[in-house]
C-alpha cells in the first residue's frame, strides 16, 4: 500500500505529489489521459508559483516561455492593472510545464500509472455523476481500480 494515491496528473496533482515524495511520502499518480497532458489552461505561473516549483526542484530554466511583470484586466472603460513586486511571473505553456514537471518527478520516483476510469462524484457527496467509480473509500484507505477491474492501488490517503 502506498501513501498518497492523487488523482490527477495535470500540474496540480504532480507539484503535491513531488512535494510528498520529498517528505518521504511513498505516492502514485492516477490519471485517465496519457501524458503530455494538454488544454488551454494554466498557461500562466504567478511569482509565488513559479518559487514554490523551483523550491520543488522544478527545473524552468529550459522551458520555452515569457516572463511578465504584471497583469491587466479590461472591460469595456474599466481597467484594472497590478504590477509584480520584485520577480516576475511566467507564461508558459501546458505542455511546458507538464513536462518539467514530469521530468522532476523521474527523479523523485514517483509511481505513475494511468486509468480510463471515471471518479464517481457521489462518494464525495455530490450526485451530480451516474458513471460507476473504480475508487472505492475506505476510513483508513482508498482503493482504485483501472476500467477493466482488473489491476488496484492501494493507499492511505487519496487526494
Amino acid at each position: 500500500m502506498v501513501d498518497l494515491v492523487i488523482a490527477g496528473g495535470g500540474p496540480a496533482g504532480l507539484a503535491t505529489a513531488i512535494a510528498a515524495r520529498l517528505r518521504g511520502f511513498q505516492v502514485i499518480v492516477l490519471d485517465r489521459a496519457r501524458p503530455p497532458l494538454d488544454k488551454a489552461c494554466g498557461e500562466a505561473l504567478m511569482p509565488d508559483g513559479v518559487a514554490v516549483l523551483e523550491g520543488l526542484g522544478v527545473d524552468l530554466r529550459g522551458v520555452d516561455s515569457h516572463p511578465f511583470r504584471g497583469i491587466r484586466y479590461i472591460d469595456d472603460l474599466i481597467l484594472a492593472e497590478g504590477v509584480f513586486p520584485g520577480v516576475p511571473g511566467l507564461g508558459v505553456r501546458r505542455t511546458e510545464l507538464h513536462g518539467a514537471l514530469r521530468r522532476r518527478e523521474a527523479r523523485v520516483e514517483i509511481g505513475n500509472a494511468q486509468y480510463t476510469g471515471h471518479v464517481d462524484h457521489r462518494s464525495c457527496g455530490s450526485s451530480a455523476s451516474r458513471r460507476p467509480s473504480p475508487m472505492k473509500l475506505r476510513q483508513n484507505s482508498v482503493t482504485a481500480r483501472n476500467a477493466a477491474g482488473k489491476a488496484s492501488i492501494h493507499g492511505a490517503v487519496s487526494i
